[in-house]
């Protein structure tokens, strides 16, 4: 379709907020779903173990192309956990270990369709 080996088009926009240093809230819209995500905790921490846990519910209702991708209903819930990996500077740096769960139906399909001069 795009003739590139990699396509040119991002596969969705996310937008993410932080009211405080103890939530941030995430919206994000793609060709074959959308969600809203939730996370809150010690994300501002910089001394120890900063953690959060997310929930997200990701839906396939709001997706320009409905009619491809169907079925699309998530729920998850994740733990996460940032560890002091050090400083580099002026920039301090962390590692990120999660362990989460989801139930729901995440089938969804977009295909691509060939033309006969672009088989051979």
């Amino acid at each position: 379709m795009f003739r590139a080996p990699v396509p040119l088009i991002p596969i969705r926009a996310m937008l993410r907020a932080s009211p405080g240093p103890f939530m941030d809230v995430g919206v994000d819209w793609g060709w074959s779903d959308a969600a809203l995500q939730l996370r809150a905790g010690q994300l501002g921490e910089r001394r120890g173990w900063p953690w959060a846990i997310e929930l997200e519910g990701r839906t396939g209702k709001y997706s320009p192309f409905r009619a491809r991708a169907q079925q699309m209903r998530v729920l998850r819930a994740r733990a996460e956990l940032y560890p002091a990996l050090g400083t580099a500077g002026k920039m301090d740096g962390f590692g990120v270990l999660t362990l989460g769960a989801s139930t729901g139906t995440a089938f969804h399909s977009l295909a691509i369709i060939r033309r006969a001069s672009d088989a051979s």
